[in-house]
């Protein structure tokens, strides 16, 4: 390891150069004053000066030549406040330039040793607590951009966490106790504070300076937590660094070593403290968060990564879109030098690295059938109810959860982000839109797919057992939290399509039955399982946890309408921003089709539609923003959106070609349109790798039940050949066989999608065990068909299943009725493995009789029309049953019992 060069000023250099104070308070007045511009030429005055009061050419030379092509580390050591709080990031070598941010040094601060003890490096995985604080009542130009925080370090630090490197905890709840729970259970080795920090300066008594950082509140405001406060939640802790991501957080007092929030937390044996001198600008925060983890995780040391940060934020402002052409895109603005590391060893490490990494579970939220659910890119906003509900839901004393509100105030994103939380401590998640077009059952189905062999056995003898619906929904939810560890979440979105529209209860039973089997679960005890139910209604009998959503801060109104890429123009007039939030009442969709209506409006146009807006309810503000934007659309954008009504769950852009056919032009251009009045959603599909649209659903049922708008059987059935051939030709899974299948019934092709019955479900379900299942769900309607060759089909599957669950009897019934119309169409080779089958039955219950005179028949016609198939299975089977010779002994025994053809 290369030697640091430590530097100590002379106590005198104060009295030696008496114009570094002066320079140093006018520096910080600079950066409070937010119409002053900081600009390297004023750096480098005062890091000029800094350089010569230190007097350290000569060991500077030395150490640089030590170093060689290593990183030669800088510390400035001092027991004087006085002067180690001089700006000392800003210091400014005659040839190397900024020693601060240059590629070939690392500088951070030291203290002579207080004797704290250090806490022991542990091995490994590396532990990060992400904490964010922004409570609700701060100033508009105080709010950070949490979200986007977030998604940098996430970044930063995605492959190391896959890898198991490193492990990431970032609650949504910003108050003090949930910090200090997270310290203390969590354990993290590194620590970053993201928020608002506050210095006091007292002018009459020095030594009360403090520090303060800001926390959410129960109450949604702020609670301002002192440095000693917030330095005694470290003890007993295992943190090796904290970054304090806050404005003044590196403050402190020029008469005491003790105050400040980054020196109180190093005088409790931190190693590392990163803090920030002055108030920093929340895109340099941002690119400071991103290139700090960037190099962190690339296994460079607290002070190599800091001074990488450094350097990242040198133009914070040069790739902003709307200032990257202004001049202060070429400023540094001052930012760089802001972070500060107080370090005790500046090369020590944050964990050994001695042990072996355990890869994160993949973390999808939904199961790939089900992401037809659509949920914003990035969930933004609602950190008050995430702070209410996110830990009673996710330790279970708040198992079922019911939101409730109004369409487009965000109910879906919140469940999603509850449930996304879930899913990385490894809950398995199901979900159901719960849409007129849409069936409950095919997530009944998924979950029944996901048991495991032995569980599958298990649940197919309670169909047998237990007739009722309900006893069985229930087992199926304990068999599923066995297997997967009690930890299981079931999602149910958009109840309000399935609710009677007067007495709001549901209008489908067997739903009611799933849901009622999870209250009753969680009325016995049984612990893991987690339900969130979402709708504009509460369900009449719903005992549980109910939380309706109301207005949202505008904050976060103000974050999703950035987050949405309104028009440039709306987004910077904040009076017009600020207009549209008191007048839609904080509804986040119903901001999309306002902005999209003003885009073709004038100034007179749109006070009226705001006028009218005022004095209309929630979904009828809704209606008139829609019947605006629809109206302004040319006719063939009309026409495609309704036409693509034909499509339930999201498609390709193929898809969307194969309804149009050649009778629209340009679709693309049209689509476009569509997507940027928000009239249509894009959603990513991971799995395929696909970009795939669909109408929305409060655009969808606005055509159906306002505009009356249909769907022709021709456009339907397009749809769902569109669906037959991406199963047929690229996405042959179960998930796509299900989503043809409801295509097809929806188009009226009945038999089409008997046939995807039999030739894509009932494998994979055979193979999976669930016999009952197909008996109950998926066969009935096959044994319907109208065509003979399907009904043949049909009864012989019946038959087999009620064959694997031992029902003898009742399988040989539907095996006979397959044999009749087999034989009546002089179907040999279906007769024959009827026959065999039929054999096995016998066989199976001591019938050995019946089965052998079955299985002669199948041998003497099968030799007879030389059907190699079925002669095969009859050598194998020989064998099974006792019979030598294989083939020859079918013919021996054929003739000794004189079975004629």
């Amino acid at each position: 390891m290369i030697e640091p060069l430590i530097l100590r000023p002379d106590e005198s250099i104060l009295s030696r150069y008496p114009q570094l104070v002066k320079m140093a308070a006018e520096l910080s007045e600079a950066y409070a004053d937010q119409e002053k511009l900081v600009t390297d030429n004023a750096l480098q005055g005062i890091g000029t000066l800094l350089w010569r009061a230190l007097d350290a050419d000569e060991p500077f030379q030395q150490a640089r030549k030590r170093a060689g092509q290593h990183l030669l580390p800088i510390v400035i050591e001092s027991g004087k406040p006085e002067i180690l709080h001089l700006p000392w990031e800003t210091i400014c070598h005659p040839e190397e330039g900024f020693l601060g941010r240059s590629e070939g040094f690392t500088l951070s601060r030291a203290v002579p040793s207080t004797g704290a003890a250090l806490p022991a490096i542990e091995d490994g995985p590396l532990r990060v607590l992400l904490f964010t604080a922004l409570p609700d009542d701060i100033g508009e130009k105080e709010q950070l951009r949490i979200e986007d925080e977030q998604a940098l370090v996430l970044e930063a630090l995605g492959q190391w966490r896959q890898s198991g490197h490193v492990l990431l905890e970032m609650p949504d709840d910003g108050r003090f106790s949930e910090f200090t729970h997270q310290l203390q259970h969590f354990r993290p080795h590194l620590v970053y504070l993201s928020g608002h920090g506050v210095f006091h300066k007292d002018y009459l008594n020095p030594d009360n300076d403090k520090g303060y950082f800001l926390f959410e509140s129960d109450n949604d405001g702020g609670e301002l937590v002192d440095e000693e406060r917030l330095a005694a939640a470290f003890t007993g802790t295992t943190v090796q660094a904290v970054i304090l991501s806050a404005c003044h957080s590196g403050k402190a007092s020029s008469a005491s070593l003790n105050n400040g929030l980054m020196q109180r937390l190093a005088d409790k044996g931190i190693p590392h403290v990163i803090g920030m001198r002055e108030s920093i600008l929340d895109r340099a925060g941002l690119q400071f968060a991103r290139a700090f983890f960037g190099a962190l995780m690339q296994q460079q040391s607290i002070a190599a990564s800091l001074q990488q940060a450094r350097r990242a934020i040198v133009l914070p402002l040069h790739d902003d879109e709307e200032l990257r052409y202004s001049p202060l895109a070429a400023l540094s603005l001052g930012q760089w030098c802001l972070p500060m590391l107080l370090s005790y060893q500046c090369d020590r490490q944050l964990v050994t690295g001695l042990f072996t990494p355990q890869p994160m579970r993949p973390a999808n939220l939904f199961n790939e059938s089900l992401n037809n659910i659509s949920l914003p890119a990035n969930f933004i906003g609602r950190r008050r109810e995430l702070r209410r509900r996110q830990r009673a839901f996710r330790e279970g004393t708040s198992a079922l959860l019911m939101l409730t509100g109004a369409g487009g105030m965000g109910k879906t994103a919140l469940a999603g982000k509850l449930l996304n939380t879930l899913k990385a401590d490894g809950y398995e998640i199901f979900a159901f839109s719960a849409r007129p077009e849409h069936n409950w059952r095919d997530t009944v189905l998924q979950m029944e797919l996901a048991l495991d062999e032995i569980r599958v056995a298990k649940y197919s003898k309670i169909q047998q057992v237990y007739a009722e619906k309900s006893k069985q929904i229930e087992m199926l939810l304990k068999l599923l939290l066995e297997q997967f560890g009690s930890q299981v979440a079931l999602f149910f979105d958009n109840l309000e399509s399935l609710q009677d529209a007067t007495t709001r209860a549901l209008t489908d039973p067997e739903l009611q039955l799933l849901i009622d089997a999870a209250v009753r679960l969680k009325a016995q005890g049984v612990q893991g399982l987690r339900v969130v139910l979402t709708s504009r209604w509460a369900l009449p009998e719903w005992r549980e946890q109910l939380y309706p959503l109301g207005k949202p801060v505008y904050r976060d109104f103000l974050a999703v309408a950035q987050q949405q890429k309104l028009p440039k123009e709306f987004l910077t007039d904040f009076k017009r921003l600020r207009q549209a939030y008191e007048v839609l009442g904080g509804n986040y969709r119903a901001l999309e089709f306002f902005a999209s209506a003003l885009q073709e409006m004038n100034s007179i146009e749109e006070e009226q539609l705001v006028a009218s807006l005022r004095v209309a309810t929630e979904e009828i503000q809704t209606n008139m923003l829609l019947e605006l934007v629809y109206s302004h659309r040319t006719a063939a954008e009309q026409q495609l959106l309704c036409t693509l009504l034909a499509y339930e769950v999201p498609a390709a852009f193929e898809g969307v070609k194969a309804l149009v056919l050649d009778e629209l032009e340009q679709p693309e251009k049209a689509l476009e349109v569509l997507l940027s009045v928000s009239l249509i959603e894009r959603t990513e599909n991971k799995t395929w790798q696909a970009e795939e649209f669909l109408v929305s659903p409060l655009v969808r049922d606005w055509l159906l039940l306002k505009k009356g708008a249909t769907v022709s059987s021709e456009q339907l059935q397009r749809a769902a050949g569109y669906w037959q051939w991406l199963l047929e030709n690229e996405r042959g899974t179960v998930e796509q066989a299900i989503i043809t299948y409801a295509a097809l019934i929806a188009a009226g092709m009945n038999e089409e999608a008997c046939r995807i019955t039999l030739e894509w479900i009932v494998g994979p379900m055979n193979r999976a065990g669930l016999y009952q299942t197909l008996i109950d769900t998926w066969l009935p309607p096959v044994c319907l068909s109208t065509h003979l060759s399907t009904l043949v089909a049909g009864f012989g599957q019946i038959g087999k299943q009620y064959f694997h669950i031992a029902q003898y009897d009742t399988a040989l019934d539907y095996l006979k009725r397959s044999l009749a119309i087999q034989q009546e169409i002089g179907d040999i080779a279906g007769l024959c493995a009827t026959l065999f089958n039929m054999g096995h039955i016998y066989w199976q219950n001591d019938d050995q009789s019946n089965a052998v005179s079955s299985w002669i028949t199948v041998y003497k016609m099968s030799k007879k029309m030389k059907l190699a198939q079925a002669l095969q299975a009859l050598e194998s089977l020989a064998p099974q049953i006792g019979l030598p010779g294989g083939l020859s002994g079918w013919e021996q025994l054929s003739q000794q019992m004189g079975e004629g053809e």
